[in-house]
C-alpha cells in the first residue's frame, strides 16, 4: 500500500500499544502519512481506552478484500416493470440513499462481501439468474 491508495476521508490510527496494530488498516495507513503533513483525522485517545486483547471498536482489517465494482448488468436483467421496486429493495437492504445507490450501481463505490450478498439476494428475488455476477471485481483494501 502507498499513500496515494489511502482514502482521504478515512480516520487513521497511531496507537502503538494496540495488540492488533499490524493487522489494522487504520494503523497501516497511519504509518504512511508523509512527513510534510501537518494534520490528519486520527482515532482519538478515547477510542484507545476501549482497546482490549480481543480487539478495538475502530479496527478495520488490512487484508485484501475481494470487492465488486458495479452491478448494472445484473440489474438490467430485472424486468422493466419491477426495476423501481428492485432499486428500492436494494436501497432499503443496504440502508443507503439514492445517490449512494447510483455510485454503487455504476461501480464508483466498491461493494464489500456483505453488500454483494445482499444485492445478490434481492436480485434473485426479482428473477435474476444465479449466481449473480457483478460488473467487475478487484482484490484491494476496503475503506469503509
Amino acid at each position: 500500500m502507498e499513500w496515494n491508495d489511502v482514502n482521504k476521508m478515512f480516520a487513521l490510527c497511531g496507537y502503538e500499544p494496540c495488540p492488533r496494530r499490524e493487522e489494522c488498516l487504520r494503523y497501516t495507513a497511519g504509518k504512511l502519512i508523509p512527513e510534510t503533513f501537518f494534520c490528519w483525522t486520527m482515532i482519538t485517545p478515547n477510542q484507545h481506552r476501549q482497546v482490549t486483547d480481543e480487539g478495538c471498536p475502530s479496527f478495520v482489517t488490512n487484508e485484501l478484500q475481494h470487492l465488486a465494482r458495479g452491478f448494472k448488468q445484473a440489474l438490467n436483467q430485472v424486468r422493466g416493470g419491477q426495476m423501481a421496486e428492485a432499486r428500492r429493495a436494494i436501497m432499503e437492504r443496504l440502508d443507503i440513499r439514492r445517490n449512494c445507490f447510483y455510485e454503487k450501481r455504476s461501480g464508483k463505490k466498491l461493494l464489500n462481501a456483505e453488500e454483494q450478498q445482499a444485492i445478490a439476494e434481492v436480485l434473485a428475488r426479482f428473477g435474476v439468474p444465479e449466481p449473480i455476477e457483478f460488473d467487475a471485481y478487484e482484490d484491494t483494501s476496503y475503506w469503509p
